[in-house]
């Protein structure tokens, strides 16, 4: 239940945070990153790695296509459950 709740504050986050008209990022995009990406899933980011992640998906539509994608890939995987971010 616990983790529902973080999952769900981090989805809030991300829409309140895409709706705040900054301008989309350019440069590198961090969920092109494997090994960060297996961090934070992993939760082996510090507090502020993570959200600088998570201010970068919440403007970002290129890499929130890609979080739907990884969070997609992980509850379609058999007896997978999609990890808290």
């Amino acid at each position: 239940m616990c983790e529902q709740l973080s999952l769900l504050g981090f989805y809030r986050k991300v829409i309140a945070r895409a709706f705040s008209g900054q301008p989309i990022p350019e440069g590198p995009h961090p969920l092109e990153d494997d090994e960060l990406v297996a961090s934070f899933e992993n939760n082996l980011l510090s507090e502020t790695e993570r959200q600088k992640l998570v201010d970068h998906i919440a403007i970002c539509p290129r890499c929130r296509d890609k979080l739907v994608a990884l969070i997609r890939s992980e509850t379609d995987s058999p007896g997978g459950d999609a990890t808290p971010l």
